[in-house]
């Protein structure tokens, strides 16, 4: 920023991935991340002092809950809060005088947003043990692929960690084998002479997935491609490709 000066911003919806939120930083803002409209985190001075990374990682949670208000993380079948360890997954819930008590003259859908005496936000999060609800996806998002949650979220952050990544998004794809399987839209940064290969990105991000790396003229990225899966230009295989019942994922990644 000229002359050293700082801007707080305010960012909510989606979590911001820490390489998001670090690229911010060193363009002088000050990002404070919200939830909700009433469940926003209050910063703690004490925080200023840890090491960046730990300070990043603080950020792309939702935070804590204001005075007043339940917020609480649960199995949604079983009404049970999860456990506070950072991987359990469940539906982030709230009740308090300030959640409402219904939708006007809509029985039907008052019952099914509040069934348990907790307003469903719809949010799949986790609890960590000092209290921090971090979200993971929405519930109509997450890929379930042979019986294993994806949070789309985490496999967009990890592909944002990379430099030559400007855009990525990840979503379901129906496959016959796994139900689904993760595939992800990803556009390159121009200018940067970096040369990224379908192998690079793939390696520790999906063990036992296959990419196809495709190209467009335009710079763009090639959305069909992906979901048709149809071969076009090189194909690389992460390690573990084969294993598991003799199949493996259908490519995943296309970008140019």
């Amino acid at each position: 920023m000229p002359g050293g000066r700082r801007v707080t911003v305010e960012t909510g919806g989606a979590p911001p991935s820490p390489e998001v939120l670090f690229r911010m930083e060193e363009l002088g803002f000050v990002v404070i991340h919200t939830y909700g409209s009433a469940t926003v985190c209050t910063w703690k001075p004490e925080w200023d002092a840890l090491p960046a990374a730990e300070l990043l990682e603080i950020k792309t949670r939702q935070g804590l809950h204001h005075l007043g208000l339940e917020v609480d993380v649960k199995d949604p079948a079983t009404m049970r809060s999860v456990p506070a360890d950072g991987r359990t997954m469940g539906e982030v819930m709230f009740r308090g005088n300030t959640v409402m008590s219904g939708y006007y003259k809509d029985a039907a859908a008052t019952a099914e947003a509040m069934a348990g005496g907790w307003l469903r936000s719809g949010d799949l999060a986790v609890r960590h043990g000092d209290g921090h609800v971090k979200i993971l996806d929405r519930s109509k998002d997450i890929i379930i692929s042979g019986g294993e949650n994806i949070s789309t979220i985490e496999v967009e952050a990890a592909l944002f960690a990379h430099p030559a990544v400007a855009e990525a998004a990840a979503v379901g794809r129906p496959d016959e084998y796994w139900g689904e399987t993760p595939c992800a839209f990803v556009k390159l940064k121009g200018g940067t002479g970096e040369s990224v290969g379908a192998e690079e990105l793939m390696v520790g991000l999906l063990p036992g997935a296959a990419a196809a790396l495709h190209g467009a003229a335009d710079g763009g990225v090639r959305g069909r491609a992906a979901q048709d899966g149809d071969g076009e230009g090189a194909e690389a295989h992460a390690p573990g490709a084969n294993q598991g019942h003799g199949k493996h994922r259908p490519p995943p990644l296309a970008w140019s």
